[in-house]
């Protein structure tokens, strides 16, 4: 972690995604949504690549043996399950908007500056290059959503991002007490029985906390400046007339 291969990878993956989005970023609505399906499918193609690489490498595995790969243990298996299902489905799907996008960029760039599945080797091993890139895909759905005008940040669409974070709680805690029931492992699902990082109080909580704090001031933010610019527009028209 944090070897020249893996900020080589940080900066080049992050200015891929602004030239992207800047080289995007006026299409057809029509275009725009299109574009938003293939990333939210590339993001879960990628993510279960692995299962179909070891299965054919070993033969005795089991689709089964990678649980956050297949099942939503985790924030961001959950997020890449969403992703598809909420930009492939239909429009009654848009209000989750708000609580998939945010959760994309949050889980996506929290993994990708600090990957539990990277210790630093190489990182074009099948199964960090494909779960970096899973997450680089994550980022790139929040940032050309807003990019693109497909998605704003308004306040009062924020409602759904609490109600997202619970879902994902009564997930974790579904999880954890399957886990502790059948022995199946560390019960530690959304983190909430531990830190994400040993010797750091960033727990499911405290991580879920500071997501509210950012995405509400962002949210603020945004507003009040959506409202100044609709007031300076209001004024030049006066002082035109």
């Amino acid at each position: 972690m944090y070897n020249l291969a893996h900020l080589l990878y940080i900066v080049s993956s992050l200015t891929i995604v602004v030239g992207f989005c800047i080289l995007f970023k006026n299409v057809s609505s029509r275009v725009r949504i299109n574009i938003l399906r293939i990333i939210a499918l590339l993001t879960i193609i990628t993510h279960v690549s692995t299962l179909f690489y070891n299965y054919f490498v070993n033969p005795t595995n089991t689709i089964f043996s990678e649980k956050s790969t297949i099942y939503p243990y985790y924030f961001c298996n959950l997020m890449m399950i969403l992703l598809p299902i909420t930009f492939c489905g239909p429009k009654v799907l848009r209000p989750l908007y708000p609580f998939v996008l945010w959760g994309a960029f949050f889980g996506g760039m929290i993994t990708t500056i600090v990957p539990e599945f990277y210790n630093g080797g190489n990182i074009f091993e099948i199964g960090v290059f494909k779960s970096f890139l899973s997450h680089t895909f994550m980022i790139l759905a929040f940032a050309f959503a807003v990019a693109s005008g497909e998605y704003r940040i308004r306040l009062k669409d924020m409602w759904v991002f609490p109600v997202g974070l619970l879902f994902c709680g009564v997930i974790g805690l579904v999880n954890n007490f399957l886990w502790t029931k059948f022995a199946l492992g560390e019960a530690n699902s959304m983190y909430l029985n531990g830190p994400a990082l040993e010797g750091t109080p960033f727990t499911g909580y405290v991580i879920a906390a500071l997501m509210l704090i950012v995405v509400y001031s962002s949210a603020f933010i945004s507003d009040t400046l959506r409202k100044k610019k609709s007031n300076n527009i209001g004024r030049q028209k006066e002082l035109a007339s």
